[in-house]
């Protein structure tokens, strides 16, 4: 099965914007505000979708990323492992680790008006 989900918002990464303090390392609170934003959507597109468990076999990911402007302009792999995170939380993947591989992804062209990441989810169920 293959699946599309569109996280709306400037996609933020997770390593490169935490915050050290005297009990741990926390995320940024733009990271905390993007993931508790793009949980809820990715769980209304899962539902519609039809994926009522999370996917437990092996997946191609494929993330193309639109950003509002070059500004704080982030790192792919950034990107995308702040996405496979997210995923993971909002119970479309059963684990990230289930990422075998990441295809074609790219941050795309400036979009201020609709920044946003579209990630494509292809099971691998020939293993």
């Amino acid at each position: 099965m293959n699946y599309k989900f569109i996280i709306q918002g400037r996609p933020i990464t997770k390593k490169n914007s935490q915050i050290r303090t005297k009990t741990g390392v926390i995320q940024s609170k733009q990271y905390r505000e993007y993931e508790s934003m793009a949980i809820p959507q990715l769980v209304a597109q899962k539902g519609k979708q039809g994926l009522k468990t999370p996917i437990a076999c092996p997946v191609i990911m494929t993330c193309r990323y639109k950003m509002p402007n070059k500004q704080g302009y982030p790192d792919l792999m950034g990107l995308i492992q702040a996405s496979a995170d997210i995923l993971e939380k909002a119970g479309v993947l059963e684990n990230d680790r289930l990422v075998s591989i990441i295809e074609t992804s790219f941050i795309d062209v400036i979009n201020k008006f609709n920044p946003c990441a579209e990630i494509t989810i292809a099971e691998i169920t020939d293993t």
